[in-house]
């Protein structure tokens, strides 16, 4: 735990993790118990969709992310690695060893030839990805990285950490461009807009950036949910909404003008990017929700939590339209293939699954986003 204990007065950010590793390591039987009665006979239903395994890591897997040609893919992992997964032959084709902590998040550059990963040991790695040799180490965080990503043009490299600072770097000359600060409690999520202008960064509240000045253009702040602490944990100070009760993963359609968010509160939000406010607010998990994405054609939305579903909701509708089970522990990580068609996930029981993405019903002819509130 040593890398994630905050300095002197501090937050204990490690709890992030912690809450992670109990939620995803938790029996079955408890976790489908605190399930609502309507969900609990979702959940007993036979599942939608057969999902291929695949075993490779010797813990839980942490985050996930395609290349662009969604024929390979990396998993990081507690286990300290990050393994490159030939998806056509189910097969592992590159582990990457060097950190010393568990692997939190990977990101792949958009041509395919650079990765990078960040890790419980307060480094940010850059990796060539033919080779799986190690480009460059970028450290100056103060404790762990739990959120990294590379911009859609590939120049630059963005880091989140539990020493409440995001840190922009340029992945061409390996250098540490600027040190955004302002967050309140650690950073949980990072993502660049699509035209790598913008930046979002997810603590307690979510902040929208100018990339090339660092300058801070917005802060975005739900209500607060009504019930302070859902899962009745023992809060000590600060109180455990504070600390937990934040933003875990972002994501920003492909024409950048919306963008979703899921986190703690079990909810998954999109956003208006140009008001900062939300458009619609679904319900339907009963745990954390650790992972968004949109679809390539951004009609559809994909969460992931620590309740072991994967959802896929029609954005139009509000709806989930899907739901995909399969993992023994919580989905820590998932992500869209490049073409829509088929979903990747990491779980806390060290696998990785994939999920066809099939017979999605077409959207209603109206424009209205409905809010499952």
């Amino acid at each position: 735990m040593r890398f994630f204990m905050a300095g002197k007065g501090g937050v204990p950010g490690w709890i992030f993790l912690l809450i992670l590793s109990l939620s995803a390591c938790g029996s079955e039987e408890e976790e489908e118990s605190k399930a609502p009665p309507h969900l609990k006979k979702r959940l007993s239903e036979p599942k939608k969709a057969e999902s291929i395994v695949l075993s490779g890591h010797g813990a839980g897997v942490m985050s996930v992310a395609y290349g662009p040609d969604g024929k390979f893919a990396i998993s990081g992992s507690k286990d300290r690695t990050i393994k490159l997964w030939d998806l056509e032959k189910g097969l592992v084709v590159g582990n990457w060893t060097g950190h010393e902590g568990s692997v939190i998040s990977v990101a792949f550059g958009p041509y395919g030839r650079l990765a990078l990963s960040g890790s419980a040991d307060k480094t940010v790695r850059l990796w060539n990805v033919r080779t799986g040799r190690v480009i460059d180490t970028f450290e100056g965080h103060e404790y762990g990285v739990t959120a990294v990503a590379i911009s859609p043009d590939g120049s630059l490299g963005l880091s989140g950490s539990v020493d409440k600072t995001v840190k922009l770097w340029d992945l061409g000359s390996l250098e540490l461009v600027a040190t955004w600060t302002g967050h309140r409690f650690p950073v949980y999520a990072v993502a660049f807009s699509p035209d790598s202008e913008r930046a979002l960064t997810g603590g307690l509240e979510i902040r929208y950036w100018d990339v090339a000045r660092g300058k801070l253009l917005a802060t975005w702040d739900r209500n607060p949910p009504k019930k302070e602490n859902p899962f009745g944990i023992r809060a000590g100070a600060p109180p455990v909404k504070e600390l937990l009760m934040g933003t875990w993963s972002l994501a920003f359609d492909s024409e950048g003008k919306r963008a979703l968010s899921g986190g703690f509160d079990r909810t998954v939000t999109l956003w208006d990017v140009a008001r900062g406010r939300p458009i619609a607010i679904w319900k339907g998990h009963y745990l954390p929700v650790s992972s968004v994405a949109f679809s390539p054609d951004h009609r559809f939305a994909l969460s992931a939590s620590l309740d072991k579903t994967i959802k896929l909701w029609s954005i139009k509708q509000g709806l989930d339209i899907n739901i995909w089970q399969g993992h023994l522990r919580g989905v820590v990580s998932a992500a869209f293939r490049p073409d829509g068609r088929q979903v990747l996930s990491g779980g806390g029981d060290a696998t990785l699954r994939l999920w066809p993405v099939k017979d999605r019903p077409e959207p209603p002819p109206d424009d209205e986003i409905l809010s499952k509130e």
